[in-house]
């Protein structure tokens, strides 16, 4: 009633105390018991701590050498005794919770006319009715369930769910702006360093690729497979020869070699509609530049940009 529970507990422990073997050779045990008992009157949900059986428990143990640990005196040079005690108790922790509360019991009562009903109606007559306790008396109050934390995190993630189904407020938009903002602002230098870098990666591949072509070229002019002029240097007239082949002189069939399958490009070109070819700068076998040159000794890019390590790409 009211909210609150009576609890009777009684709590026995037993254990075993000690070991007896009887003349017959049958082996016993005392058995200890300890008991306690109280009354409890508690709300609900409220947690009441029960204590008070205790428990003592003392071990002896002796270990010595057999023979010499059972001299006199010195037997003791030669043993050693160990005695451990140990006190136990019992903690119990009781929380009451009322699933269903007590109502009282429906009463009946009888109406007794008096005064001038009495008169017009006496008693036992077939007018007095009876009446059942919930007619005669006030409704009771009805008994509103405990909040308790499960509740209580339960309507905190409903009013969490309420505001995400609103959406966001305007100062929360406005923080989520500034911090995407401020995102882009900083990984922009970032990611122009790693484009940069990714261009001088294919600008000293395409290098590689040509200038590796050349030399290749040029050691098949002092093998004889390719005919040399009588004035040239023996390096290629044109970058173009390198992929459309040159005739294999030693070769009865007059088959082509070829030193490129494609002309890479300068990936620092500004131009995208000038030609592979044409992004390079050609430097002849006697130091001539692009249309001066009479053969193709080396290449280099136009660009006048400076890399990432001060050099400038022309230089590389």
């Amino acid at each position: 009633m009211q909210d609150q529970v009576s609890i009777k507990v009684g709590m026995e422990v037993s254990n075993i105390t000690d070991q007896v073997t009887t003349s017959s050779g049958v082996l016993a045990y005392t058995i200890g018991s300890r008991n306690a008992n109280t009354t409890l009157q508690l709300r609900n949900n409220e947690t009441q701590i029960l204590a008070g059986l205790f428990r003592d428990d003392e071990q002896k143990t002796r270990r010595k050498v057999p023979g010499l640990g059972n001299l006199p005196l010195i037997g003791k040079l030669f043993s050693s005794n160990n005695e451990d005690k140990r006190k136990n108790e019992i903690v119990l922790l009781i929380t009451p919770r009322i699933m269903h509360n007590l109502s009282p019991a429906s009463s009946v009562y009888s109406l007794i006319p008096s005064g001038i009903a009495a008169t017009a109606n006496p008693l036992g007559t077939t007018g007095a009715r009876a009446v059942s306790a919930s007619d005669a008396m006030p409704s009771s109050p009805m008994v509103m369930p405990q909040n308790t934390p499960a509740d209580r995190a339960k309507g905190n993630n409903m009013l969490v769910a309420n505001r995400r189904s609103r959406g966001f407020t305007l100062v929360e938009l406005l923080v989520t702006l500034a911090l995407l903002a401020l995102l882009v602002t900083s990984a922009s230098p970032v990611l122009q360093l790693s484009s940069k870098r990714d261009k001088e990666r294919e600008l000293k591949r395409a290098l590689w690729q040509i200038r590796d072509a050349l030399d290749a070229y040029k050691d098949a002019v002092d093998q004889g497979l390719i005919k040399k002029a009588a004035d040239g240097s023996g390096y290629p007239a044109n970058l173009a020869i390198l992929v459309t082949g040159v005739e294999n002189t030693q070769d009865p069939k007059k088959k082509k070699l070829f030193f490129l399958r494609r002309i890479p490009r300068d990936p620092f070109a500004a131009d995208t509609e000038q030609s592979n070819a044409g992004t390079w700068r050609i430097r002849a076998y006697d130091g001539a530049l692009d249309e001066m040159a009479q053969d193709v000794y080396d290449v280099s890019s136009r660009s006048l940009a400076i890399g990432i390590n001060q050099q400038p790409y022309s230089e590389w």
